[in-house]
């Protein structure tokens, strides 16, 4: 019997070596936990040292239970993930070498071994214009100039580019699916809408309601409230009260339903982008229940509906709160 290092949980070797050896051919090093009780939270509550501890012993251990290659792949990951923890530390952009040793007052850095540049910040390949812009707004430079990222955005099948707001990780997604990601490095849960970061219930304790399990607390222009909005409403929003061009549509197959309902999903999308690149708020969008809902998860007093005012009055003094009381963010 083997017993685990940071609990009391004991299995076979057999059974160890199994798991262990599944684990680290493929997953993040950062799932190399205890299979019973996930244990330590390498992702979240245990510190450096803490981590660093645990893989040391883990280390011994696996050597005695796994094969020598399976133990060689789990050394090999263990130190790009000390790498990765060295600030100064950048993978090139160009070859798939590593070197630390950066200067952070520079923008760009030049990799020892295939001499090619890229940008200490972002880690794109270096171009000049990058000088006079921030890396976002050189980001955007670059995806407005390229021809390939303009057939994208009208591609029914088209991808985004998420980047982790914990590692800066960059990695594909498809459109229409859960907005719920988990980084495949860092493991941070995060919303592919707003960034914001997705906790368990029993560790936030900003609202009463957070205890009901995990959730993120989206700003109200996130897709993850829009994306029940009718299109014809966000193209109102964008174009009549802040005059925003858009294209109408998104280029679609027509030959099955299900393609036409995919386009509709992709295109409320690319919407509600518009609408959280521009800083908008969608909050006359809103009925009176979904804004009294914006007051209550703030904790602002939610107005009554006196007997002397219509329907529509009172969903105007909603909306007032809701602007005045209630920041975007």
């Amino acid at each position: 019997m083997v017993l685990m290092i940071s609990c009391s949980h004991r299995a076979c070797v057999g059974c160890f070596s199994k798991y262990f050896t599944n684990k680290i051919k493929s997953c993040s090093i950062l799932e190399l936990t205890c299979p019973f009780c996930k244990q330590p939270d390498l992702a979240g509550e245990a510190s450096d040292e803490q981590a660093s501890k645990y893989f040391s012993d883990l280390d011994v251990l696996l050597k005695k239970i796994v094969e020598k290659d399976t133990h060689e792949l789990f050394q090999s990951k263990l130190r790009d993930y000390s790498l990765e923890r060295e600030p100064r530390f950048r993978w090139c952009a160009h070859c798939s070498c590593g070197f630390i040793g950066a200067d952070a007052s520079s923008m760009a850095i030049e990799c020892p071994f295939c001499r090619k540049k890229m940008c200490y910040r972002c880690r794109q390949p270096w171009e000049l214009k990058h000088a006079s812009l921030t890396c976002q707004e050189f980001e955007s430079w670059k995806q407005q100039r390229n021809p390939e990222y303009q057939a994208t955005m009208n591609s029914l099948l088209k991808r985004n580019i998420i980047d982790c707001p914990n590692c800066s990780l960059k990695f594909t997604l498809a459109k229409g699916g859960c907005m719920h990601i988990t980084c495949s490095r860092c493991k941070h849960q995060f919303c592919s809408g707003c960034k914001k970061t997705f906790m368990d219930g029993t560790k936030c304790q900003v609202f009463q309601s957070c205890n009901k399990g995990l959730h993120a607390h989206h700003p109200r222009n996130c897709l993850f409230y829009l994306r029940d909005i009718m299109t014809e409403a966000l193209q109102q929003l964008l174009q009549v009260n802040y005059g925003i061009t858009f294209q109408k549509r998104l280029r679609q197959a027509r030959s099955a339903n299900s393609a036409q309902d995919s386009c509709r999903v992709h295109y409320t999308e690319y919407l509600a982008e518009l609408i959280q690149k521009h800083g908008i708020d969608p909050a006359p969008l809103l009925t009176d229940r979904k804004l009294q809902a914006v007051l209550q998860r703030e904790r602002v007093a939610v107005p009554r509906m006196t007997a002397s005012e219509s329907r529509a009055t009172y969903w105007h003094r909603l909306l007032d709160e809701v602007q005045t009381k209630v920041p975007l963010t």
